[in-house]
């Protein structure tokens, strides 16, 4: 597959994650959420994202994880609590939260870089729920800043 196609593919899902919808255990080692990708990953209205592989390289990712929930609101109590737990861990270097309504309608967290096979890494939660109860919950790991990132989830070709 052509590298050009190769990112288009990867843009559209973080595009549809992060705007339709609204936005392994040891590479999250020490986050809350890691327990939502182990618990909610298989469940019926779940779709559980993960790539880890060259597919990424391109955009200096070296992991990518999503939970797109259908129907969040079975599971919305414990997402935003472990959401919570995380954010106030003193890992996170940089917080921006959307409240709707007196609820989190969306989050972006970047936390402390972390060290993987020698290289450090840089990490980010976003997460997104919409009026319809459809959220994502998504884990980055990568060499990516946050530029990068921003490109990558709003850049149009």
């Amino acid at each position: 597959m052509e590298k050009r196609n190769i990112r288009h593919i990867l843009r559209t899902i973080l595009l549809l994650i992060c705007i339709c919808y609204g936005i392994s255990c040891k590479a999250q080692q020490g986050l809350d959420i890691a327990t939502l990708f182990e618990k909610f990953g298989d469940r019926k209205s779940v779709t559980m994202v993960e790539l880890s592989s060259s597919l990424l390289r391109s955009y200096r990712m070296t992991l990518y994880k999503s939970l797109v929930f259908e129907d969040v609101r079975p599971f919305l109590d414990e997402i935003l609590k472990s959401l919570k737990t995380d954010a106030n861990s003193g890992n996170v270097t940089k917080t921006q939260e959307i409240k709707e309504s007196g609820r989190l309608g969306s989050a972006y967290y970047c936390l402390e870089p972390t060290l993987r096979n020698g290289q450090k890494v840089k990490r980010y939660i976003l997460f997104k729920q919409n009026r319809q109860h459809k959220a994502a919950l998504v884990y980055i790991e990568g060499t990516l800043n946050e530029d990068d990132l921003m490109k990558i989830l709003y850049k149009e070709e």
